[in-house]
């Protein structure tokens, strides 16, 4: 079903000024709560009968892919990847899998290793996310493997304010276009999911409302620490370029998304 959103970033390739844009296709759907249409995209991507791993950060977004394929008792295998910058953040993937009897794949990537993999990016696409080299190498490993990698990215923008915003991110695609097309962005992957999640908005800041919609316990948001040595190799590689062409595409909120979804089931 990923097919129903579609986006643009390949053409960047070609084109290293082009903005990055999705698009909805119109498609019919189910109307379901979240967590049944969680399990029923979960099962969806079960019948794919290919080797499933997920990304697994520590952050809630892929902690709750993951209890949703296991309690819908479907194989799939976490990838943990170790950073210089990451070790907190981790800790929490590390914590979830040992609760779930689970055994991850670990993978480390060194802090040149993570330069050199941000710069073959943003030579390709002129690429604004400097933290998601882990996910790429995920996604090469599970190529690896003859499988294919979910991610827990979404539509949800996420900050504290209270004003539901829908947008897509550029860096949360760069696997598939520079590793495996055939990759899942989990919460993306089918419109009964997305449509539940944009419902369930209930008027709290973004990052809690995250907490409440998959009922797990509240931690603060973690991004990783770097050093000033690596922030600033990072923006020698970004100022290496004139223009940035601009990195989200901006869906709208919480009324006109239902409202357009509403129209695909007439």
């Amino acid at each position: 079903m990923m097919n129903w959103i579609q986006h643009n970033l390949n053409q960047r390739l070609l084109d290293k000024t082009l903005d990055f844009k999705v698009t909805l296709i119109p498609s019919k759907f189910k109307v379901m709560a979240f967590h049944d249409a969680a399990d029923y995209t979960a099962q969806k991507i079960a019948a794919l009968n290919i080797p499933l791993y997920l990304g697994l950060s520590g952050g809630i977004d892929s902690e709750y892919v993951l209890m949703c394929f296991y309690r819908n008792k479907i194989p799939i295998i976490p990838i943990i990847v170790k950073t210089s910058g990451n070790d907190l953040e981790t800790s929490y993937a590390f914590y979830i899998c040992k609760k779930l009897n689970i055994d991850p794949i670990v993978l480390n990537l060194s802090d040149d290793d993570n330069l050199n993999l941000y710069s073959y990016c943003f030579y390709k696409l002129t690429a604004a996310g400097t933290y998601s080299m882990p996910t790429l190498i995920c996604s090469n490993y599970a190529k690896s493997q003859n499988g294919i990698l979910i991610t827990g990215d979404h539509l949800i923008e996420d900050n504290d304010e209270s004003t539901w915003i829908a947008e897509a991110n550029e860096w949360d695609y760069y696997h598939t276009i520079l590793s495996n097309e055939k990759d899942i962005v989990f919460y993306n992957h089918t419109p009964e999911l997305v449509y539940s999640i944009i419902y369930e908005f209930n008027g709290f800041p973004m990052n809690e409302f995250k907490y409440h919609l998959y009922q797990i316990k509240f931690r603060p948001k973690i991004d990783p620490i770097y050093t000033y040595e690596f922030y600033n190799k990072i923006n020698k590689i970004k100022l290496s370029n004139k223009y940035m062409p601009k990195y989200n595409s901006v869906l709208g909120h919480k009324e006109s998304i239902l409202t357009t979804m509403q129209t695909w089931n007439t």
